[in-house]
């Protein structure tokens, strides 16, 4: 079965909302074994809606389309594909009555926004599809003779609308129509340290060693994952098919694993903390809170993380974080000598086991000859060890260079904390 995901609406074509309606029916229908062929977004122009819903639909498609069902101005969608399959849009006068019920607190001039959204595509190979959650019906459209092998499902675009009607209606819709014997199985392996290109020989030969699994590689800042994928008739199968590859992966790079539901590091140190009762303070200068904040969005952090320092300013460093202002002078606020201060003290103050300190350039201005942007220094300090420091050169513009200094401040956290149990 070939399933297409349209789009309509100016808002996704334009970026101004971004599609999460097809990321959500792309991995519900691969749970349930369906692949999705494609994502397409179009404007709400009549002729463009018209000309790849077609286009779709002559390839033999099933094309389930998102948007352009409600009752505003820009919304064509359902008057587009009845001309399409030469169907007629007419009024539902029971459900007219009831919506005029239902929303009986509008003002008279609302009448008309509710008889729109009364006004229901009619005719031969068209089911209405229920909306439990709004007002707008979807529907599902087939016509054999104009387009063989095809068929159109139309969900609005509200999201919580749009969920409930894929797994309400669409599924088993899906189901019933192309019933599958195998889905698509997919373990992910996370990594640290690691680049996709360290990982592409290693995908490569186990695809050549067993064409039944198919890999992709999904890179990060400071991360990649690495997924394994295969077609099977269940979860216990497809394990047997990806257990020499795996086992080979784990062997191989055992040091740079980690395990995260999410995918996220943040999610494995924060468990890794939690578990092992390792309290935590950081004090930031160049990320301004933004390692902080990374720790406190995690449900349970208050049962380690006690707290941080933005020092942005060397006045701060000096005044709050005890920072001396003589190695401020000599070394600068970007160096080891400076962070190891920051992180040792703030350590102390706040009386946790570990105190983090970062500093640095994330530019576009600031940065010099001898500390050019993305020179970044930072230190881990635990009590009763050596405090541990390094320094960064990255690469980006501000927003990439702040997202790599926080997974790399993560990524050595967690290693750090590892080793020194």
């Amino acid at each position: 079965m070939n399933i297409e995901l349209i789009a309509i609406g100016d808002e996704v074509l334009y970026g101004y909302t971004t599609n999460s309606n097809a990321s959500f029916i792309a991995q519900t229908l691969l749970h349930e074994g369906f692949l999705v062929s494609k994502h397409i977004a179009v404007s709400d122009d009549a002729k463009a809606v018209q000309e790849v819903l077609k286009s779709a639909l002559e390839r033999g498609s099933f094309v389930i389309t998102t948007g352009g069902l409600g009752s505003t101005c820009d919304d064509h969608t359902r008057q587009i594909v009845a001309d399409l399959f030469q169907l007629s849009c007419e009024l539902d006068t029971e459900l007219f009555e009831k919506l005029k019920i239902d929303f009986a607190h509008l003002p008279p001039h609302a009448k008309a926004t509710l008889q729109d959204q009364a006004t229901v595509i009619t005719g031969r190979g068209v089911e209405r599809i229920p909306n439990r959650l709004g007002t707008a019906s979807g529907y599902s459209i087939k016509d054999e003779a104009r387009f063989p092998g095809s068929l159109v499902l139309m969900l609005p675009g509200v999201p919580a609308e749009m969920r409930e009607m894929v797994k309400d209606s669409i599924i088993p819709f899906l189901k019933k129509s192309a019933p599958t014997t195998k889905r698509l199985f997919i373990h992910p392996v996370h990594f640290m340290r690691l680049t996709e290109s360290q990982m592409d020989p290693i995908v490569r030969e186990i695809e050549r060693q067993d064409p039944r699994i198919s890999c992709g590689i999904y890179p990060g800042y400071g991360v990649v994952s690495l997924h394994l994928k295969a077609l099977s008739e269940n979860e216990l199968e497809f394990l047997q098919i990806i257990k020499e590859p795996l086992l080979s992966i784990q062997n191989r790079f055992a040091e740079n694993i980690y395990e995260s539901h999410s995918g996220t590091i943040i999610e494995t140190l924060h468990k890794y903390l939690m578990e092992h009762k390792i309290t935590l303070a950081t004090a930031e200068s160049c990320t301004g809170g933004a390692l902080a904040a990374r720790f406190v969005a995690q449900a349970g952090a208050s049962s380690y993380f006690q707290g941080g320092v933005i020092s942005y300013s060397n006045e701060v460093k000096i005044q709050s974080l005890r920072v001396n202002e003589e190695t401020l002078l000599q070394k600068g606020a970007v160096s080891v000598e400076v962070t190891s201060q920051m992180a040792e003290h703030v350590r102390d103050d706040m009386k946790t086991m570990i105190g983090v300190a970062v500093s640095g350039v994330l530019g576009p201005q600031g940065g010099s000859e001898k500390t050019p942007v993305g020179t970044i220094c930072a230190s881990i300090a635990r009590l009763g060890y050596p405090t541990h420091s390094w320094v960064m050169h990255l690469h980006g513009n501000r927003e990439v260079l702040m997202e790599r200094t926080i997974q790399n401040l993560l990524v050595e956290l967690f290693i750090y904390v590892k080793g020194h149990i």
